[in-house]
C-alpha cells in the first residue's frame, strides 16, 4: 500500500499547499478551540481526529485545518480508487479503507503513520450524514487509540459550506482524551463504549458551533469537577479515557 502514495515529495507539498490555498479561498474556515494551549501542547506528537461527517469537502477541509499535524485522512476505498481523482486522493496523504468489505489494512496502516510520528483523521461515521443529526460512530478510531496511545481529539465541522460568499466556515476542536484499557477487559468492548462517548462530545461541540442547546445522552459523556477533560469511567469500568 506504501507504493501506491510513494510520489516525491516536493510534490506532495506543492499539491497540499495548493489544496491549502483553495480550502482558505473557498470556505475561509473560522478555527477555534476549547483550549487551545492543550492543542497546542501535543505538536509534533501523533494525534488522531475524529469528526461529524456532512459533506464530501469534508477531508480536504480537515487535512487542511490539521496540516501541522503531518495528518494521513482515512477515506473510502471507493473514492481512493475512483478514477479521474484518485491520484488526487493519494497526493493528499490517505489511508484507503473498505466500508464494504472491511479488513485490518487500514488500521495496520494508520498505525503504521503514527508510529512513524504522522496524525491521522478519521470520520467514524463511516458515510454523510444529512439533516444535521450524526450517524453513530464506528470503534475503529478507539482500537486505534488504545493500541498506539495517541490522544483523540473530537472536532466538529458545521453543516453547511458556502463556496467564497456567505458565512465562514465553522470548526470547533474539542479537548484530547487518552483512552486506556484496564486488565481483564476486551478491547472491543472498551472501545464500543469510548466511541459512544466521543460522539457525545462530537455533537455537543457541533451545538456549541451552532449556538443550541445540547438535547442528548449526557450520561455518555461525564466530566470530571477536578477541572480535568476526563471521562468518568465510573458508569463504564471496562474502560478508562483520561484528559491531558
Amino acid at each position: 500500500m506504501e507504493k501506491k502514495n510513494s510520489f516525491h515529495p516536493v510534490i506532495g507539498r506543492i499539491f497540499r499547499a495548493f489544496v491549502c490555498a483553495f480550502i482558505y479561498i473557498c470556505f475561509r474556515p473560522s478555527v477555534r478551540y476549547r483550549d487551545k494551549e492543550k492543542i497546542k501542547s501535543l505538536k509534533d506528537k501523533p494525534v488522531i481526529f475524529i469528526f461529524n461527517h456532512t459533506s464530501y469537502y469534508d477531508g480536504v477541509l480537515a487535512s487542511v485545518i490539521t496540516r501541522k499535524f503531518r495528518p494521513y485522512t482515512v477515506v473510502a476505498k471507493d473514492w481512493y480508487d475512483k478514477k479521474g481523482i484518485n491520484f488526487f486522493i493519494r497526493l493528499n496523504r490517505s489511508i484507503p479503507i473498505d466500508r464494504k468489505n472491511p479488513d485490518a489494512e487500514w488500521f495496520l496502516t494508520a498505525e503504521k503513520m503514527i508510529k512513524l510520528g504522522h496524525s491521522v483523521c478519521i470520520f467514524p461515521q463511516g458515510s454523510i450524514s444529512r439533516g444535521g443529526e450524526t450517524k453513530p460512530y464506528h470503534p475503529g478510531f478507539a482500537m486505534l487509540a488504545m493500541s498506539t496511545g495517541a490522544p483523540v481529539v473530537p472536532v466538529a465541522i458545521g453543516e453547511k459550506y458556502r463556496i467564497i460568499f456567505g458565512k465562514r466556515q465553522k470548526i470547533l476542536f474539542g479537548e484530547p482524551v487518552y483512552c486506556e484499557v484496564p486488565e481483564n477487559t476486551r478491547r472491543s468492548t472498551a472501545a464500543r463504549q469510548v466511541s459512544g462517548q466521543m460522539q457525545a462530545r462530537t455533537e455537543k461541540l457541533l451545538c456549541e458551533i451552532k449556538n443550541i442547546e445540547y438535547k442528548g445522552d449526557n450520561s455518555h459523556d461525564q466530566t470530571g469537577n477536578s477541572g480535568e477533560n476526563q471521562i468518568d469511567a465510573r458508569r463504564e469500568p471496562s474502560y478508562t479515557a483520561r484528559g491531558t
